[in-house]
């Protein structure tokens, strides 16, 4: 009985570990889409900016 405790706990212990690796690893993707998709949002918003003509004071902040 003693042998089937630890083993239990052993099994619920690996459990744990890799259930924790996977949220983690799922965070991770999660972040890297979003700043993949805000890249690309921003990038797209900037070139339509483009198209805008600005003062010489207002075109020297957007640069900086």
């Amino acid at each position: 009985l003693m042998g089937i405790g630890y083993l239990t706990g052993a099994v619920a212990l690996i459990s744990e570990i890799v259930g924790g690796i996977t949220n983690k690893c799922r965070q991770i993707m999660r972040r890297s889409r979003k700043s993949i998709s805000s890249a690309w949002s921003s990038r797209r918003t900037s070139t339509a900016n483009e198209n805008i003509s600005h003062t010489s004071s207002e075109q020297l902040t957007y640069e900086h």
